[in-house]
């Protein structure tokens, strides 16, 4: 895999086990591109240095599958990575192209962050490239509370007076992708923290990261990486296992015992219980909560907390 302008390079956390290589010339199956925070370029037809890069290897050698990731407003641009022009130039030296807009909340993340992925396949390689449909199914809104530091730990200073209606609330809505911006806690009104985001955006914890404005703004985020684990492992499905060997490879004597039988698998059949109010797991919880809060001062105040929080839950 090569990596060109990758920001805090948070896909190496989802495909662990590809190798990085710095040089499009060492036969890459992968190469990514990151322009998460680029912006409209001039209104003339342009070639990106990256197509250049791949046409400068023979096509037996050019990388097999080409990502970019954008934001979500280059498929309006006259010339950006969807048009007409872009499209034919990379038809042209042997590439198919698909795209998809998709945004964090919708894959399991907790930050509003929306990217344009493009997928460029070789031609030749007699693979398609197919979606994962994960984005059309879940419609969970994760807030961001669990990724804020918590009230403790933020200095007194750092709350205003500035929010507005519109400002995110921690307990309801995901994270807003902009360092700096202004969201609404228990606590009052302050802005985001850089290493707030980072969690927001999947990065894990480490003294090497570099998380400045402007490495965190070009970085999309670890679910979107995730999700094309799955297109990823359609285009490179795993290599056949290797057959045992035969007696005669066994060494001396040929003693090679038989092959084992094959293995059988207990189906999983876990299936998630009912949140809805009025259901079961919800009536427990109530009768918990009743029952817990007769054994403080203000039973009345402590229900009635326990039942907001449980509608949060």
């Amino acid at each position: 895999m090569g990596i060109i302008g990758s920001g805090c390079e948070v896909m190496r956390y989802a495909w662990p086990k590809m190798t990085v290589s710095f040089s499009i010339r060492e036969n890459v199956d992968l190469l990514v591109i990151e322009r998460g925070n680029y912006k409209q370029p001039s209104g003339s037809p342009h070639r990106e240095p990256w197509e250049d890069m791949v046409e400068s290897v023979p096509p037996e050698k050019r990388p097999k599958l080409v990502i970019e990731c954008w934001r979500s407003d280059p498929t309006l641009w006259q010339y950006g990575p969807t048009s007409k022009a872009t499209t034919t130039r990379w038809r042209d030296i042997g590439y198919y192209i698909n795209c998809r807009t998709i945004n964090a909340t919708s894959i399991g993340g907790a930050i509003n962050q929306e990217r344009l992925l493009v997928a460029r396949t070789r031609a030749d390689i007699g693979a398609q490239w197919v979606w994962d449909n994960l984005d059309r199914d879940l419609d969970v809104i994760r807030p961001m509370g669990n990724l804020l530091t918590p009230p403790g730990l933020v200095p007194r200073g750092s709350y205003s007076n500035n929010g507005t209606n519109h400002t995110p609330y921690s307990l309801h809505d995901p994270m807003p992708n902009q360092i700096g911006a202004y969201i609404c806690t228990e606590k009052g009104v302050r802005r985001l923290l850089n290493e707030e985001m980072a969690r927001g955006l999947g990065i894990p914890k480490g003294p090497e990261m570099n998380l400045s404005k402007k490495s965190l703004q070009r970085t999309t985020s670890l679910f979107h990486w995730e999700y094309l684990s799955h297109s990823l492992q359609h285009l490179f499905p795993k290599p056949a296992l290797e057959s045992r060997p035969t007696p005669a490879e066994d060494g001396p004597g040929n003693e090679a015992s038989s092959p084992a039988g094959p293995t059988t698998y207990k189906e999983f059949g876990w299936v998630p219980a009912d949140l809805s109010p009025g259901e079961t797991w919800h009536q427990q919880r109530i009768s918990n909560l009743r029952w817990a809060s007769e054994h403080y001062p203000e039973p009345k105040d402590i229900f009635d907390d326990g039942l907001h929080r449980l509608a949060v839950h």
